[in-house]
């Protein structure tokens, strides 16, 4: 059987797979407004990142869950991104969608890294308040560092102390 793709689709193949042929393994791609790049995140930022979605799931309320790096495209736009974490209706979590439109997010979280920071902090941003997502920057520690809160969106979830 063969896989129909639209041409922004076939577009976006192509990009990400002649990028993957060189990068390194556990790489994750992303394009933010047409600027295509790619990052391995190391243990440290790893490790914030699953203590963060232990504390987030605890706290959520049953209609909500938390994933981890969903593939998030903004429809007829050129950009895609992998976020660390994401909150969502469990409704919309259960279509094991293969990517997220960003209306149906109620929060994303980026852990910070130095190779990320400055997409992290501004593009995720203005990413976030465009879709009116409330976005909430983390800085790496232990368990976690600072949790920078955006809120752009209903403001009713609150990070994990």
């Amino acid at each position: 059987m063969a896989t129909v793709l639209d041409v922004e689709t076939e577009q976006e193949v192509e990009a990400v797979l002649n990028a993957m042929e060189s990068a390194a393994p556990g790489s994750r791609a992303e394009c933010i407004g047409g600027n295509f790049s790619l990052n391995r995140p190391r243990t440290g930022h790893q490790r914030t990142q699953a203590k963060l979605l232990i504390a987030i799931a605890a706290t959520l309320p049953d209609e909500m869950e938390v994933v981890t790096e969903p593939r998030v495209h903004q429809e007829g736009a050129d950009t895609w991104i992998v976020p660390d974490l994401v909150i969502a209706a469990v409704d919309v979590l259960k279509q094991d969608l293969p990517v997220l439109d960003p209306n149906d997010i109620a929060v994303m979280v980026e852990v910070v890294s130095p190779s990320t920071e400055s997409k992290d902090r501004g593009a995720k941003v203005e990413f976030c308040r465009r879709h009116n997502i409330d976005y909430w920057v983390v800085a790496p520690g232990d368990p976690w560092g600072l949790i920078d809160v955006h809120g752009f969106g209903d403001g009713r979830l609150s990070p994990p102390s």
